[in-house]
Parts: C-alpha cells; sequence; structure tokens
C-alpha cells in the first residue's frame, strides 16, 4: 500500500465511526451484532496481492483490516453489483412516484364575471403528474378540465359514461378535444341553479372564485386516479 495522508486518515476514522454509531442507533439490525463501517481500501503492494479494507466500529477507537483474496473480489463484485442494481431500481421508482405526485399550479387572474367572451381565457391550468388541467372563463361563467393519460381506463369515453364515477359541480358536461390544447378532456361548468351567470342575475348568486375551481380540478384528479388500473 502506498503512503497514507494521516490527517485524511484520521477523519476517514471519525466519519466511519458516525456512520457506525448512526446504524447501530437508527437500525434494530445493527444493535445486536458487532457494527463495523469501512474507512479505507487498498491493494498490498506485496505477492500474494490481496485488497485490504480498514473497518472501525461506533467508537472510533480502533480499527480492523480484512484481507480480501481475488476470489472473494469476484464474488464481492458480482453481489456489490446486485446492491447497486438494486437500489438503482428503488431510485428510480421512487422517482416515478414523486413524478406522479407532483403538483404544479399556475394562477394566472381571478374569475371575473362579464359578457360572454368570443374565446375562453385561461385563469389557471397546471399538472398533477400524468394529468393536466385548466380552469377557463368564458365571461358569463367559469368552466373545469381536466385531461387523463392515454393508459386510463376512462380515456377516449364519453362524459356521461363515466358522470356516475366522477363527482364535480353540477356533473359532467364535457369531453373530447378541447381547442387549443393536446390531449382528451373532461370538463364541467359553473352555470347551474344556484351559480351566478352573467348577465342572468335569475340564476343564482354565487360566484365562483378561480382558487375554488382549481381545488375541485386537483379533487377530480384524485378522482380519476382512483379509477388507474393496478
Amino acid at each position: 500500500m502506498g503512503k497514507i495522508d494521516e490527517k485524511a486518515f484520521d477523519n476517514a476514522i471519525s466519519q466511519a465511526a458516525q456512520a457506525a454509531a448512526y446504524l447501530k442507533e437508527k437500525d434494530p439490525r445493527f444493535k445486536t451484532i458487532k457494527t463495523r463501517v469501512s474507512f479505507h481500501t487498498g491493494l498490498l503492494d506485496e505477492k500474494p496481492r490481496h485488497i485490504v479494507m480498514a473497518c472501525t466500529g461506533p467508537e472510533g477507537d480502533s480499527f480492523e483490516v480484512v484481507a480480501i483474496t481475488k476470489k472473494q473480489a469476484k464474488e464481492l463484485i458480482e453481489q456489490f453489483s446486485e446492491y447497486i442494481a438494486f437500489l438503482d431500481k428503488e431510485e428510480r421508482e421512487e422517482k416515478e412516484e414523486t413524478g406522479a405526485n407532483e403538483k404544479q399550479v399556475k394562477i394566472y387572474k381571478k374569475m371575473e364575471y362579464q359578457m360572454r367572451l368570443p374565446e375562453y381565457e385561461t385563469l389557471a391550468e397546471g399538472k398533477n403528474g400524468e394529468y393536466e388541467w385548466k380552469v377557463l372563463s368564458l365571461g358569463s361563467h367559469p368552466c373545469g378540465y381536466v385531461s387523463v393519460p392515454k393508459n386510463h381506463p376512462f380515456y377516449g369515453k364519453k362524459s356521461w359514461d363515466i358522470d356516475d364515477k366522477i363527482e364535480v359541480h353540477g356533473g359532467l358536461t364535457f369531453s373530447g378535444k378541447l381547442h387549443g390544447f393536446d390531449g382528451l378532456w373532461f370538463g364541467w361548468d359553473y352555470a347551474h341553479a344556484g351559480d351566478f351567470t352573467f348577465p342572468f342575475t335569475m340564476t343564482g348568486d354565487k360566484r365562483w372564485s378561480t382558487q375554488e375551481i382549481v381545488d375541485e380540478c386537483l379533487r377530480a384528479i384524485e378522482q380519476f386516479r382512483s379509477f388507474e388500473e393496478k
């Protein structure tokens, strides 16, 4: 083995001791066994060649050296390869799960009731995993929309096919392509009995805020998600 930097060696022992102490405290599997964490690995200069690993325990006041033969090293490489592949798989699954639950919310403006607009106005939009949602204003009243992924069992279905499965204000009233946007969408409106619809003041006095409709879009997505094929 080559010359060892004593300061770096001492630091490595200290870090390994801390790791060993953490394992012993946090993982019940290590409470009743002798906990050791390696802090240095090297190759013996003299023959027969061995890889040596220096290990220490929670106290860090002493260390042990383990010599590994070529055959043992090959076996360890296979085990480490399986171990790394397993950890990589876990990490990918965690990232996929995080991505599936990631929520993006963009609110542009509040709902303002007015004369019917020639084109809808986007009040808010966002993503929730593979789902997209939008809050649009027609001027006279707002609407909420959710786009489902292609692998969803409701993809391509009509709103009346699933109206008894998804609960939104007034029930689903739209399904299909939304002009100017990709994907297939399900939608509902806020122009029902009790809702204020400009300029028809006799329909009701409930004026919906952008945030209220955003919240309902997110609740609708959770309902769609409950029907995903496992």
